[in-house]
């Protein structure tokens, strides 16, 4: 009888951990691998992300780090033959659906609201990034460290 108890409370606790698995309660383990990280409410919204840094947007339970940007906007201070642009580099992760790279590109004439900014976007694991903006901007005179960074994104679910 003491043997089937044992068995019994062995099943229930794993079940129990299993089903904790898949619970909202996950994202707690993403902040802890996002340092540092911002908590973002409402996916849609637009917010900052530092080079190197994490943001989990909670609602998704998706962590997204800034990890690279290869820069050919062309300099302030230079003149050049075509503007360039920016292409930013970002890990997506989230439980149970794995990791996901995003290069959303910006270049410096695109309106937001032109159908080109749309094609500029990139998805992955079912979403959408939207680089709005990447500071600093290219200066001849003072080349800027990959830690300067900074990108502007806004988040969107894919429909599906």
């Amino acid at each position: 009888m003491k043997g089937k108890v044992t068995v019994s409370l062995l099943l229930l606790i794993s079940a129990m951990l299993v089903r904790c698995s898949d619970s909202p309660i996950a994202s707690d383990a993403l902040l802890d691998e996002a340092t540092p990280a911002e908590v973002i409410v409402d996916i849609g919204k637009t917010f900052d992300i530092a080079f190197s840094h994490a943001v989990l947007i909670r609602e998704e339970n998706l962590l997204i780090t800034f990890q690279d940007v290869t820069e050919s906007r062309c300099p302030i201070g230079v003149q050049c033959f075509w503007e360039g642009q920016a292409i930013a580099e970002f890990l997506l992760i989230k439980p149970h659906a794995g990791r996901g790279i995003a290069e959303p590109i910006i270049r410096p004439s695109v309106n937001p609201d032109s159908d080109e900014f749309e094609r500029l976007a990139d998805d992955a694991l079912g979403y959408r990034l939207y680089m709005l903006e990447l500071s600093p901007y290219p200066d001849i005179d003072h080349p800027a460290d990959p830690h300067d960074y900074v990108a502007t994104l806004r988040v969107e679910k894919l429909p599906g």
